[in-house]
């Protein structure tokens, strides 16, 4: 009876373990970089600028990522200088189009990346 006591407590143990990998947070690197790094030639068909300006954006890659997005990488304009009352825009690249950012309120778009000398770079490494 013991024995079968302790297996249930090991079974049990490495099965949560299990669940809490596959739930696991994406890791982030983020870096500042100079308007001129970012890529000079974007593809509109799967770049994708947020419907809001503010905007966690970890917090909206997270939810994208576990969604199962296939996300290149994402941009936020720093120092947004364009004189409209639009507003800097989260600014995601996927590997390919899915038209199911729509209904995370993303459009299709770049964000005014070119409106900011500064970004704030995102990409997901797992």
């Amino acid at each position: 009876m013991h024995k079968i006591v302790v297996r249930a407590c090991v079974v049990l143990f490495i099965s949560s373990c299990t669940s809490i990998a596959d739930h696991a947070e994406p890791l982030f690197d983020i870096r500042v970089i100079n308007s001129s790094e970012a890529p000079q030639f974007i593809d509109y068909e799967r770049t994708y600028e947020y419907n809001f300006s503010s905007v966690n954006p970890e917090s909206v890659l997270t939810v994208l990522w576990k969604n199962g997005f296939k996300i290149s990488q994402a941009w936020l304009p720093i120092d947004y200088r364009c004189k409209d009352m639009i507003g800097a825009r989260l600014t995601v690249e996927l590997v390919k189009p899915d038209e199911r950012m729509k209904s995370f309120d993303f459009r299709n778009g770049t964000g005014r990346l070119s409106c900011a000398s500064q970004l704030m770079w995102y990409r997901i490494l797992n």
